[in-house]
């Protein structure tokens, strides 16, 4: 399981096809690596929780299906599930005033997520049950940590430190990341994704 708060680009990121600079490509070919064909996806064996408001990683995660061959029929019914903790965006392609506004209805703050029961005790059902967490451009704000109850997950918690920062350290630390599992970069070389893909972060488990 996947918590994304938000992404980054490497510094001199090649191009999006290619697939070793491209975290959610990597994430694709971790979800295919023993299928044969399309009905050999499982849907359930990936998952995601995000703090965004877009669908980025839907689509992203549906275009890099669709480029192989063997996947080209896919859908977005064989996309690993986003959950969005705060609601999702999805702008038709000429948007009205009513679309904006019938979007706007499903999305909420942080303070009004808070006093959603049913969508916290969504989010908390889906941290509880995980195996394996790892956490992209997540900074353990205290209220977001307690919105999702992360630190009460007894699962393997992963960490990308962007650039080693001291205090995020310390607040991964406390919500039950192993210091050897937070991978740092430095302020002159950061931890990007691309670079975190390349040292293996997305095969622990």
């Amino acid at each position: 399981m996947y918590i994304i708060h938000h992404t980054y680009r490497t510094n001199g990121e090649k191009d999006i096809n290619e697939n070793k600079y491209n975290w959610i490509a990597n994430l694709v070919a971790l979800y295919t690596r023993n299928a044969d064909s399309i009905d050999d996806l499982d849907s359930n064996s990936m998952s995601f929780v995000t703090f965004n408001y877009d669908s980025i990683i839907e689509d992203a995660f549906l275009f890099f299906l669709k480029s192989s061959e063997i996947f080209s029929e896919s859908s977005l019914h064989h996309v690993p599930q986003v959950h969005h903790v705060h609601g999702k965006l999805e702008f038709p392609e000429n948007p009205s005033m009513s679309d904006v506004w019938d979007m706007s209805q499903g999305i909420s703050f942080i303070r009004e997520t808070e006093t959603r029961f049913d969508k916290k005790n969504e989010i908390r059902s889906i941290i509880s049950s995980a195996k394996t967490i790892y956490m992209v451009g997540f900074d353990c704000d205290e209220r977001n940590s307690n919105l999702i109850d992360i630190s009460n997950s007894n699962a393997n918690k992963y960490a990308i430190n962007y650039d080693c920062n001291r205090g995020l350290e310390r607040r991964l630390l406390s919500i039950g990341v192993g210091d050897r599992d937070i991978l740092s970069g430095s302020a002159s070389n950061p931890m990007t994704i691309a670079r975190a893909c390349g040292e293996g972060f997305f095969d622990q488990a």
